[in-house]
């Protein structure tokens, strides 16, 4: 187990309800979301990296298909190039082709993802975000050590600043529909900027064996 909230039994049986809206859903970008979830829960349930691949090509394909660039939120973008990062960067490419049609593709960080080695000096669109900017600035800088104290900070407020997320204390809900807390950014950027993540490894939110599997299959 990953996650420190739930016990297995709960993951089995969350699992399980997503499996079955899976089979009766008809809206694209929902089952997008789904397999989204299906993720998380996966990986908090403690899984094998490796083995949620499947899981992975089918979110993204479903989610290309389905993207509306007046709809797709800003946080199903990141979650998507994140994830992306860690499991196929040549995704991105087939990301941006879709994304750029929408306002949310001159951002920053969306930006710095598309393409860590060269990206547009957009402004951060969502102010929630601009820790991750200056982590990015600082790394430009040749100061990863500040870089590192400002991941491990963000990390440490990542849920709190949250409180607008519709995840957001799903674990006291007595419906099943948590899947678990997993800062995705963290891991990606983490990844792309080589940052020494042993301040902030043990971080309940940093999903570090992301970050080990990206490293270990040097996906870029």
């Amino acid at each position: 187990m990953r996650d420190k909230l739930k016990d297995e039994k709960y993951f089995r049986n969350y699992l399980t309800k997503l499996q079955k809206e899976m089979s009766i859903v008809k809206y694209p970008g929902y089952l997008s979301t789904l397999f989204f979830k299906t993720i998380m829960a996966k990986y908090s349930i403690g899984e094998n990296v490796a083995s949620l691949m499947d899981d992975y090509n089918n979110m993204i394909d479903i989610f290309i298909k389905s993207f509306d660039k007046e709809m797709t939120s800003y946080d199903s973008i990141l979650s998507a190039l994140s994830l992306s990062v860690i499991f196929n960067i040549e995704n991105i490419k087939k990301l941006e082709i879709i994304i750029k049609e929408s306002e949310k593709y001159n951002d920053y960080i969306i930006q710095f993802l598309f393409n860590s080695k060269n990206y547009n000096d957009y402004n951060v669109k969502w102010e929630d975000m601009l820790p991750i900017k200056d982590i990015i600035e600082d790394c430009k800088n040749n100061n990863k050590k500040e870089a590192e104290k400002k991941m491990k900070s963000y990390l440490d407020n990542w849920y709190n600043n949250n409180e607008d997320a519709y995840w957001y204390e799903t674990h006291k809900s007595k419906a099943k529909i948590y899947f678990g807390y997993w800062c995705l950014e963290a891991a990606s950027l983490t990844y792309l900027l080589d940052l020494d993540d042993s301040e902030y490894l043990d971080n309940q939110y940093y999903p570090k064996d992301l970050v080990k599997y990206a490293r270990e299959n040097k996906t870029i």
